[in-house]
């Protein structure tokens, strides 16, 4: 009849199954993906939190936020200023030792037998720097410990000493200044430099790839607790 001839036939189970597949297959990797995109976003928000409590190290300050690619110009000023004390701390140091080895006498190297690098050592060690110690000069070595021309050279010899040694404990302590100064300057604008930096920037750095590892491992050991935890934060 001309009623039934315009009826679409009926849809048999053979000619659904393969559009069924094509759907399965698209809503699992959608799914896969979904997940994928998920745990990825858990753990770097677990990387940062780490990454949030960490302070910028006094010895090199902002050392992980510029190898994110952050700079703080005031710090970068300070960093400077840090390292040429370092500089002239370092000089002073070799100075001093200088000075320490001729002015103070050096007790005979104790011997370790055959141990080249434990004799190397103690042939190195410098003399103790005390008033007792002071190496006199030869017209000197002829009067009493006690005669006014010996006190008054060994009082010398230590004023100087120890104006050498507080001088390098000042610089020290201005240089320590600066670092934290300039660690600070870093600390405060951490959370600035983790958002605007991607994962796979961050996991370049040494510390932060460490804190995403720990991370992976609490999520291996426990997936879905570790994602209520993390992956809406």
């Amino acid at each position: 009849m001309l009623g039934e001839s315009v009826l679409s036939p009926p849809v048999s189970p053979d000619m659904m199954s393969p559009m069924k597949k094509l759907l399965a297959i698209v809503v699992l990797a959608f799914i896969l993906v979904s997940c994928s995109s998920k745990k990825e976003s858990a753990l770097e928000n677990c990387a940062d939190s780490q990454a949030a409590n960490y302070k910028a190290d006094m010895t090199y300050p902002g050392f992980f936020y510029r190898n994110l690619g952050g700079k703080d110009k005031e710090a970068e000023k300070l960093i400077k200023k840090a390292n040429k004390l370092y500089k002239k701390i370092t000089d002073q140091h070799s100075s001093l030792k200088r000075f320490q080895g001729l002015s103070f006498k050096s007790k005979e190297p104790r011997t370790y037998g055959d141990n080249v690098v434990l004799n190397l050592l103690s042939r190195a060690r410098l003399p103790t720097a005390t008033k007792s110690n002071v190496k006199l000069t030869p017209d000197l070595e002829q009067l009493d410990p006690s005669d006014p021309k010996v006190i008054k050279y060994r009082n010398e010899i230590m004023d100087q000493y120890e104006k050498k040694l507080n001088s390098i404990k000042l610089l020290e302590k201005q240089e320590d200044n600066l670092r934290i100064l300039a660690a600070d300057k870093y600390n405060r604008k951490k959370s600035y430099h983790l958002k605007k930096s991607s994962l796979k920037t961050k996991s370049q750095v040494p510390v932060y790839a460490d804190w995403l590892e720990k991370c992976e491992l609490q999520y291996n050991r426990t997936p879905d607790s570790f994602l209520l935890r993390w992956a809406n934060k």
